[in-house]
């Protein structure tokens, strides 16, 4: 059989080149195509539980920034959601006695008022003396609200009660609304909001407190004796004298053990609440309380007071200071460490997250029955969240579900766990996620969102190469799509969707059936309701590049026509519907050539960039021209004068570098040493003007090749050395192309020993060993280790009978391999097989040309080793 010589790289690159149809990626966008939609619903359910958490922990002010701005995000906001997150806003203003602004919350919502509206309008209009205060909680229906404004409408009424002056019965309520809170936060908060609708509310005549003062001496030192101090300073404190009242107070705390005593937790709590928020005298009490105090549901409190007033930096300091007391055994150590993780949180720092972290490890390890498990389980999901951590983001919102139980929370925790995994590109994991979620219904999360991302993750997730997966794809979007709740925006949007990741998989027949199904099932404009025009002629756009890339140049003149000729469109804006009009041009044009109407496709080019000169498609037709003059004449003058002009006339666009590579694939293909020189100038210009653009790595190994081209192996090493050395072009998936290209150039250099030999030989067995490699490029570094150890039979051998193995011990990588690939392993089989031939071994030869005829590779005859990479 005659000598086989492998043929350099670059000549079989640029063979697969000539007269390409189409540039790359760029050409193939869509018009402003609708992106697949990025999963969101989870950023909001995690804002929202970071601002529950800080609402449980007393710090309304955070939880009202939060959620104020969730509401201003309104896209993707439903209906539900909104209520929602407006009725826990009015919640956080009121407790951050912020009435008006409560109120202002309340009514903007429309329609009519339910149990917690009124509610929450009573609590406002008890807060603030109003009589309409009793009819609001007159219209409240105790049975419809949840578990935590039950607490709450019981503590209206006892503020009720207190101002109409039964203070034993509104006492009685108070403790019931404490007996209905489940959470130690949620108690905490009631005592403070009792305490301070008493001093509110607590008003006495002057000539009662010597009454109440003589009796606190009585009983000085005993409950009741504690009850009637608590209540003369409260007099003093409504009737203006808070300064009395403050020094009545610092001597009774003079008169208590400094620690230990349950009166002491009580005075300085009073103390602060009559000194006021800012005060020394309060901040003082409430810093005693926390670092003093022996009561935990008092130090709830104090720590909601501390934390609603101080700075970040006061509050973590007071937070490092308490959590790293000696002993470590605080009594509320698990609402410090839910308190600082929530901090740590907010501050969407890598040093904060793993602070959150931290705190939430402890307690989880030292807490497993803390209130805060769930909160905390929800917070390290956040902050795995913030870090990317998707995969470890999902399993903590998991193990929160299993902490909440059945509930609204539970189900909105499973929309986070499903974005979780499908940010982490989890997508089969997604999809069933997704669809847990949408059983389990959030109320507030909009359906449609869900549908359309559960299609998102159950197109990403297959192949959709064979029929049998399209057809389950299909299936699956088929069935949501009866789901009533799912918008016809969405709908569209998914169709597209799938659609493109059809043509993306080389399914552009299975995606224009698709798009032709969907077209004809809303035959007229009138009939869309709900749908974006522009949508609309995308998706006519879209029938139409599919046609084209099904090779249907009929069918595609046919549906291109009638958008070509398409006056302006009512509610599709002038950017839009321009770019779509001139990217239909194109399609026509390409139409044209593959149909052989040359005349007809060059005067619609003509009139696009006439009419459309600084559109993008006016640049990509340029390529598109010179791609043609290659494929039917091999015009290199011609095409090369084409994508000059795309060069010189749109510069800034992502074209522009394409051109100058193309331009420079042609001058080498001239085969003239001048020719070659202006290919390296061009590449240069390249890398020189657009640092940025994703043909960079591509012209630096082109350059590369032209040094060797033009024998200048040193520069040409120097080439691919400087790709793997520079940080951004190493990180990019070719850069192995350039490892097997410098071992290459070390070959040719080192003239069969020494130093370069031996180089070359470890970057090639590096390339070949690199799991991560495409397999055409392995495939080629282990056939050149065999040839480069041709001398030495055993090490050639080794390295080529580890090729045939790669490719034969599985059918996916057989498989994976283009037509570089498999003459590499054709020639790693032939050169084996002839090596065993002449060293007398007939049957291995016989063996080994059996695997080449298995595999059905077209020839596995004799031949000769090659000479040279």
């Amino acid at each position: 059989m005659p000598r086989r010589v492998l043929p350099l790289p670059i000549v079989i690159c640029l063979s697969m080149t000539i007269g390409w149809s189409q540039p790359v990626a760029p050409s193939t966008e869509a018009p402003l195509a609708p992106d697949a939609a990025e999963p969101s619903a989870a950023a909001g359910v995690l804002d929202v539980s970071q601002a529950q958490l800080w609402h449980d922990l007393g710090v309304p002010e955070i939880a009202i920034s939060i959620y104020s701005e969730r509401l201003e995000r309104t896209a993707g906001l439903g209906e539900a959601e909104r209520l929602a997150l407006t009725l826990r806003l009015a919640d956080a203003q009121l407790d951050n006695g912020d009435f008006a602004g409560a109120e202002a919350t309340l009514n903007t919502i429309q329609g009519p008022k339910s149990s917690g509206w009124n509610l929450r309008a009573g609590l406002v209009a008890a807060y603030q003396g109003r009589p309409a205060a009793t009819s609001h909680a007159a219209d409240v229906n105790s049975a419809a609200l949840s578990n935590q404004e039950a607490g709450w409408y019981e503590f209206l009424l006892g503020m009720l009660l207190e101002r109409d002056g039964n203070i034993e019965r509104a006492e009685e309520q108070y403790r019931l609304a404490l007996d209905l809170s489940t959470v130690d936060a949620q108690r905490a908060r009631f005592q403070l909001a009792r305490e301070s609708a008493r001093l509110a509310l607590g008003r006495l005549p002057a000539d009662q407190l010597p009454g109440l003062r003589d009796r606190a001496r009585q009983f000085q030192g005993s409950p009741t004796g504690i009850e009637f101090a608590h209540r003369y300073a409260i007099g003093l404190a409504n009737l203006g004298r808070s300064g009395e009242a403050l020094t009545y107070l610092a001597q009774l705390l003079s008169e208590l053990p400094p620690t230990g005593s349950v009166w002491s937790d009580r005075f300085r709590l009073l103390t602060r609440l009559i000194a006021g928020p800012g005060s020394d005298a309060g901040t003082n009490a409430t810093r005693e309380l926390l670092e003093r105090g022996t009561d935990p549901s008092l130090q709830r409190i104090a720590l909601q007071l501390f934390a609603r007033e101080a700075q970040p930096a006061a509050l973590r300091g007071l937070l490092d200071s308490l959590l790293g007391a000696p002993g470590g055994d605080h009594p509320i150590r698990d609402d410090l460490l839910a308190m600082r993780a929530g901090l740590a949180l907010g501050s969407g720092t890598a040093a904060g997250y793993m602070q959150a972290e931290d705190d939430v490890a402890e307690l989880l390890e030292r807490f497993p029955a803390s209130p805060w498990r769930a909160q905390a389980l929800v917070a390290r999901a956040g902050a795995e969240w913030g870090q990317q951590r998707y995969l470890r983001a999902a399993e903590s919102a998991e193990a929160a579900r299993v902490a909440l139980g059945p509930g609204v929370a539970r189900a909105r925790l499973g929309v986070v766990r499903a974005e979780a995994l499908y940010r982490a590109e989890s997508f089969r994991d997604a999809a069933d996620a997704y669809a847990l979620a949408l059983a389990e219904n959030p109320a507030d999360i909009p359906r449609s969102e869900l549908i359309f991302q559960r299609i998102q993750a159950e197109i990403a997730a297959s192949s959709l190469v064979d029929d049998v997966e399209i057809s389950r794809v299909a299936g699956v979007m088929d069935s949501l799509a009866a789901d009533p709740a799912f918008s016809l925006l969405d709908r569209w949007r998914a169709e597209w969707n799938l659609a493109r990741s059809l043509m993306v998989a080389g399914r552009p027949e299975a995606a224009l059936a698709r798009v032709e199904r969907l077209l004809a099932t809303e035959p007229t404009a009138a009939n869309r309701v709900g749908i974006d025009p522009a949508l609309t002629l995308r998706m006519q756009w879209l029938q139409a590049r599919l046609a084209l890339d099904a090779r249907a140049p009929e069918d595609t003149v046919r549906l291109t026509q009638s958008l070509v000729g398409l006056g302006a469109s009512p509610g599709v804006d002038e950017q839009t519907f321009s770019e779509i009009r001139s990217q239909t041009s194109l399609i026509l044009a390409q139409a044209h050539f593959d149909s052989g109407n040359e005349e007809e496709a060059i005067r619609v080019l003509t009139t696009l960039r006439n009419d459309f000169p600084r559109s993008n498609a006016a640049a990509q037709s340029y390529l598109i021209h010179a791609g043609y003059r290659m494929r039917t004449d091999t015009d290199t003058p011609g095409a090369i004068t084409f994508l000059n002009q795309l060069v010189e006339r749109f510069p800034e666009t992502p074209y522009a570098p394409e051109a100058l590579y193309r331009a420079a694939e042609l001058e080498i293909l001239r085969g003239q040493r001048e020719s070659y020189e202006q290919a390296h100038r061009r590449l240069e210009d390249l890398v020189r003007q657009y640092p940025d653009s994703e043909f960079v790595i591509h012209a630096r190994l082109l350059q590369g090749d032209v040094l060797r081209l033009l024998g200048d192996f040193a520069a040409a090493r120097g080439v691919f050395e400087e790709i793997l050395s520079n940080p951004t072009l190493a990180s990019q998936p070719d850069a192995i192309v350039a490892e097997l290209r410098l071992a290459d150039t070390l070959r040719a250099q080192s003239q069969g020993s020494g130093p370069f030999f031996e180089q070359a030989a470890s970057r090639y067995e590096s390339v070949f060993l690199n799991v991560a490699a495409p397999a055409d490029v392995q495939m080629e570094a282990g056939y050149k280790l065999g040839t480069l150890f041709a001398n030495d039979f055993r090490r050639a051998e080794r390295y080529w009978v580890d090729a045939i193995t790669l490719a034969t011990r599985d059918s996916g990588y057989l498989a994976s391999l283009g037509p570089g690939g498999r003459e590499y392993l054709e020639l790693s089989i032939s050169d084996l097989a002839n090596s065993y031939e002449s060293r007398g071994s007939p049957v291995q030869a016989r063996n080994i040309r059996q695997i080449g005829e298995r595999l059905g590779l077209p020839s596995t005859g004799a031949s000769q080793p090659t000479a040279g990479p």
